[in-house]
């Protein structure tokens, strides 16, 4: 399994020695060229490969889990739709390959949501940095602060989330979700450093809900 690369540019300064790096602080998506045994029954072959071919035919990235890393979701998407072999011994089984790129960061299952309910910590023992979803209960003009850092938001009404993955604000009070990205006032979506990280906040809330979204690079 490959590793991300990590965005590193190099230009040669003239009349100087060596390169100096020019670091994008992210990482490029690696490959993966994924190989399935589908076994047949109680479907058809031809039922397996309409199931498996949609599914790889999403045009998005989707959520896989692999059986070689089962602690941890991969955001993978299609780069080489799936090829199907089959031979007589197999029966109705047969063999799929399929090439995928592979976002960077690994999600761990692991990663519970927490509630707060007042001024806490939150711990990350990952050795990175993780994007969380943090949805605030609350209204008015209200300010989260996470490790000395503040969060702005003003005409709060009953509640808002902050993807700081996506870095957009929302209402998800009905089926449709509501952009409120004009009732945010900071720049910089929170995120959660290793080790421990403070949160408090000012303003009429009720409680924090945080999905962390631990993460790793391997």
């Amino acid at each position: 399994m490959e590793t991300p690369v990590r965005k590193v540019t190099f230009d040669s300064p003239y009349g100087g020695d060596g390169d100096i790096p020019f670091d994008e602080e992210g990482y490029h998506n690696t490959v993966m060229n994924l190989n399935i045994y589908a076994e047949g029954g109680p479907r058809t072959a031809s039922d397996n490969r309409e199931i498996i071919f949609n599914w790889f035919n999403s045009g998005k990235y989707m959520d896989f889990i692999p059986y070689f890393d089962p602690d941890k979701v991969y955001k993978v998407m299609t780069t080489t739709p799936p090829k199907f072999t089959s031979v007589y011994y197999m029966g109705e089984g047969q063999i799929v390959e399929v090439g995928l790129t592979v976002k960077p960061y690994k999600y761990f299952l692991a990663s519970s949501q927490i509630v707060l309910t007042a001024a806490s910590s939150i711990f990350n023992h990952k050795p990175l940095s993780s994007q969380p979803k943090i949805k605030i209960y609350g209204s008015g003009n209200i300010t989260l602060t996470i490790n000395g850092v503040p969060f702005v938001m003003k005409g709060v009404v009953g509640h808002i989330v902050l993807d700081s993955q996506l870095g957009i604000a929302y209402n998800e009070e009905t089926s449709v979700l509501v952009n409120e990205n004009r009732k945010v006032y900071t720049r910089n979506y929170p995120v959660l450093s290793p080790g421990s990280n403070n949160i408090s906040w000012t303003g009429t809330v009720t409680s924090v809900e945080i999905d962390p979204r631990w993460r790793t690079l391997t």
